[in-house]
């Protein structure tokens, strides 16, 4: 979502007028007080790219306050890539799909929401307010770490154990994996179990010691 933000500032050049950039703005205007959502949602989107006109642009867009869509092609075509177990879970940014639970699924969303204001709030900052996109981010969530491993390497060309996720600029997605189920997650793990039987055996040793004694 943010490479394709950037890409589209990148590349917003006023190539309306500020006449153009007018009228559409008010042919727009007009088509939301008609209830003609779509129309009016296809021409501010058109209006935000003239850099003077962003902001009105922006705060018209959010105020249509359209529901967002779900672009099922795209959909359908990675629900057969991943398989079968994965269940979809929507809020009001993002499609997750997920092969965990779906108390892990609505928590990650609940986070990637979070996020999602946050970048909002922070583009204001920069005066650059934020179009709000066309449809939902599609979030691949993983139980797996070596699930997420094949998956990435496979579909996305991404080797790179160490991060916790990523986003794929090309399909427009977020693929992330439970942390717990990583490698140092699992290394950590047993070296604190080690730690902790080591403790215990010293505690042991210590009553043994303090039993003889008496």
């Amino acid at each position: 979502m943010l490479l394709s933000f950037l890409a589209a500032l990148a590349i917003a050049s006023p190539w309306l007028t500020d006449d153009e950039a007018s009228r559409q703005f008010d042919l727009a205007s007009k088509a939301a007080r008609a209830g003609d959502h779509v129309q009016a949602d296809r021409l501010l989107r058109s209006v935000w790219l003239h850099p003077d006109w962003r902001a009105r642009a922006a705060q018209r867009l959010e105020g249509l306050d359209l529901a967002l869509e779900i672009d099922a092609e795209k959909l359908d075509t990675l629900r057969t890539r991943l398989g079968s177990g994965f269940r979809p879970t929507e809020t009001e940014h993002f499609l997750i799909l997920c092969d965990g639970t779906t108390r892990w699924a609505r928590s990650t969303g609940d986070t990637l929401e979070r996020t999602y204001d946050q970048f909002e709030r922070f583009a204001e900052r920069l005066d650059m307010p934020l179009v709000p996109p066309r449809s939902k981010m599609v979030c691949v969530l993983f139980q797996s770490f070596d699930d997420y491993r094949t998956f990435a390497a496979r579909e996305d060309g991404i080797a790179a154990p160490w991060v916790a996720g990523y986003y794929a600029s090309g399909p427009d997605r977020l693929v992330l994996y439970n942390e717990e189920s990583s490698p140092a997650a699992r290394e950590a793990g047993a070296s604190l179990d080690d730690l902790t039987g080591r403790i215990d055996d010293a505690r042991r040793d210590a009553r043994t010691a303090n039993a003889d004694q008496a």
